[in-house]
């Protein structure tokens, strides 16, 4: 059974699951990540088709101050393939 929307993006925010795409995108998306605060989640979203991550990068974007250092610490992990 697939599970609901919310109950997705919260477990992958919970268990600090980064997006996954083809390596040299993870890489790039996770400096963009870290440069334009949640631009890099929302792309690697989009190239897996992964509507939580897009979300989550939305919320990356949007949070003054904890949405930037939590895009930073993500887009870290993106590059060093967490």
């Amino acid at each position: 059974m697939r599970m609901g929307f919310f109950s997705e993006t919260w477990l992958r925010i919970t268990t600090l699951t980064v997006p996954t795409p083809s390596r040299n995108a993870q890489i790039c998306c996770g400096i963009i990540n870290c440069i334009f605060f949640g631009c890099g989640t929302i792309i690697a979203g989009i190239l897996e088709n992964n509507l939580p991550d897009v979300a989550i990068g939305l919320l990356q974007l949007c949070i003054p101050f904890v949405g930037w250092i939590w895009s930073i610490c993500w887009g870290i992990m993106m590059i060093v393939g967490k």
